[in-house]
């Protein structure tokens, strides 16, 4: 009998820790366009109701530029290839960043940023996602040079872009507000995902906050409560990771393209954290079946009285069978005599 209740309690045990199995994704391809390591501490913020945007910019070699300019949010900068000299108007200290480096260039009243790739042999290819940016609007605005007295390396003076090309990925309107905080040594990594018709991520979490800008068709966000929220193309929105289960698909009959942006991610570690399906999630149980008729209903009987049992009957067969037996036996005793 104990070995019986051991083997039970081993199958109860296997079959709650399969409940508690990831639900992986299918129909999802993923494709990375650039990872990098942001050295310092940032903050994203953008008002609601504004756009966010993606992009790819290629310095061609020996000193193209992006001239001096301002943005109107922060702008996510990932080195994909070669390198990048970088100088911010708040200081016009030059900084230097190659492939796999990353930073956030902040935004605000007065600050201003110019870019070179002074590689003279070896192209510069940054993939960049910019807040904040209204309906529509420019995501860059022409600035002045900034002057600095002190500068190390001189100060270039470039007033317009030069041998820039940019080719722009996604553009979506957020109608939340977006605070974002990563930590200084975290990674920040941009993809590009497919999603076929019926694809889903399977349920999941992210180390950090995520921004989704959904290119072309649609993309149904399931939360942890089951609520479903639509999101068709040129809308986008932000996952707050840390946690947050949660699950998207494509209910549609077209392939979705949609933007992501994570931000505060280890380094090279996982963007995904595979998670069990929820509560709210799990299929209805079956039916269960009804059994067929044993006797067919009696068509003469009336209205709402059921079919008679034979099972009552077999006492009362029983007790004429012997009573008549008796009979039989008496009458031949009489005869005899």
């Amino acid at each position: 009998m104990k070995r019986y209740i051991a083997l039970g309690a081993g199958i109860a045990l296997a079959l709650s820790a399969g409940a508690a199995l990831a639900t992986p994704g299918s129909g999802i391809t993923p494709v990375e366009l650039a990872r990098g390591t942001s050295a310092a501490a940032y903050t994203i913020t953008a008002a609601a109701n504004r756009d966010v945007a993606t992009q790819t910019a290629t310095f061609a070699p020996g000193g193209s530029t992006s001239g001096w300019h301002s943005h109107p949010g922060p702008v996510v900068t990932i080195v994909q290839s070669g390198t990048l000299s970088l100088w911010m108007s708040s200081d016009c200290t030059l900084r230097t960043l190659t492939a796999g480096q990353a930073i956030v260039v902040p935004a605000g009243a007065g600050m201003f940023d110019l870019g070179r790739n002074d590689d003279a042999t070896v192209p510069l290819v940054l993939v960049q996602t910019f807040y904040n940016v209204s309906v529509g609007g420019p995501l860059r605005t022409d600035a002045p040079a900034a002057q600095c007295s002190s500068a190390g390396p001189a100060v270039p003076q470039d007033m317009a872009a030069a041998g820039v090309t940019g080719v722009l990925h996604a553009r979506a309107r957020v109608a939340s507000a977006i605070n974002i905080t990563g930590a200084a040594n975290t990674d920040l990594l941009i993809q590009e995902v497919t999603a076929a018709p019926g694809g889903t991520s399977g349920w999941h979490s992210h180390p950090g906050p995520v921004t989704v800008l959904v290119n072309s068709g649609a993309l149904t966000f399931v939360d942890a409560n089951c609520n479903t929220s639509p999101y068709p193309s040129g809308t986008g929105f932000i996952d707050l990771g840390a946690g947050n289960v949660h699950l998207a698909r494509n209910d549609g009959t077209i392939p979705t393209i949609f933007l992501v942006t994570y931000t505060n991610l280890p380094v090279a570690g996982a963007a995904r954290i595979d998670a069990a399906a929820p509560a709210c999630a799990a299929p209805a149980p079956a039916a269960t079946p009804v059994p067929a008729a044993s006797t067919l209903p009696n068509a003469a009987m009336p209205t709402g009285q059921g079919p008679i049992s034979p099972m009552p009957l077999v006492p009362v067969l029983f007790v004429i069978g012997v009573a008549g037996l008796l009979a039989l036996g008496r009458s031949r005793a009489r005869h005899r005599s």
